[in-house]
């Protein structure tokens, strides 16, 4: 489920659509994710690296990160430096994004750094989530409102605890 580019709707009520962009192997994909904003009507999204890695039997890692991806946004958004994942930065590919993008009518945001370590256990499966996301916010936006966007994201990713009994 955390590998399908369309998995957060199953927790995640903000969530709109996800897509794969481009195949590079079945472990390795660019995709686009969208989201309503809590910031007025506004839709948000995001292309990223994803990256899914076995670790060992029972340990698998799902990694995302944006680079300076040319996806045709209208030139609204400012050119992007992943300040965690240095090798992103010289990874520009061109993406052939949907009208509504091209328009410039979405707002984007940046993966700096997305992390899901996922352990099976004879009794129950372990998550870990890593973040760091650049919501690319309007300059004017209070930081205590970022800050709360933040947390509402987290508090979604507990829902996973119910999902994963199942």
């Amino acid at each position: 489920m955390l590998w399908d580019p369309n998995g957060a709707k199953n927790f995640d009520d903000k969530f709109i659509k996800g897509s794969i962009y481009r195949v590079y192997d079945q472990n390795l994909v660019i995709i686009q994710q969208r989201y309503k904003s809590l910031i007025r009507s506004w839709q948000r999204y995001y292309h990223a690296l994803a990256n899914k890695i076995e670790l060992s039997k029972n340990k698998t890692a799902i990694v995302l990160v944006s680079s300076d991806m040319n996806d045709h946004d209208g030139g609204k958004n400012k050119k992007y430096v992943n300040p965690f994942v240095e090798s992103a930065n010289s990874f520009k590919p061109d993406i052939d994004s949907e009208e509504d993008i091209r328009n410039g009518d979405l707002y984007k945001m940046y993966i700096n750094l997305v992390a899901f370590f996922i352990e099976k256990e004879a009794d129950c499966v372990k998550v870990t989530y890593v973040s760091s996301i650049d919501p690319n916010a309007p300059y004017l936006t209070p930081a205590s409102f970022i800050k709360k966007i933040i947390v509402k994201k987290i508090l979604t990713l507990v829902k996973l605890k119910d999902i994963f009994k199942k």
